[in-house]
């Protein structure tokens, strides 16, 4: 399976009405999932307390950037989803 451009992951979100997250992990690969508590804990622990990553938003695909930890946890608290 091919891997997803980052405007790839953007289309899928706008028309496909699912919102995502998206970020770079550790070895450089784009990964993205959809937008959940379970993917953002899988988020915040490829990028680290210094780190960011970005959801886009389903009825626009505009792009959010997460940049301080504890923003990144107030996602992961408001996130829907099973406790991670």
């Amino acid at each position: 399976m091919a891997q997803l451009t980052y405007d790839a992951i953007r289309r899928k979100a706008r028309f496909g009405h699912r919102s995502y997250v998206v970020w770079t992990d550790r070895n450089g690969e784009l990964q993205h999932g959809i937008y959940n508590k379970a993917t953002i804990k899988r988020a915040i622990l490829a990028v680290g307390t210094n780190g960011r990553f970005t959801w886009l938003d389903a009825s626009t695909g505009i792009s959010n950037i997460a940049r301080s930890f504890s923003y990144m946890l107030h996602l992961l608290k408001c996130a829907p989803g099973a406790a991670a």
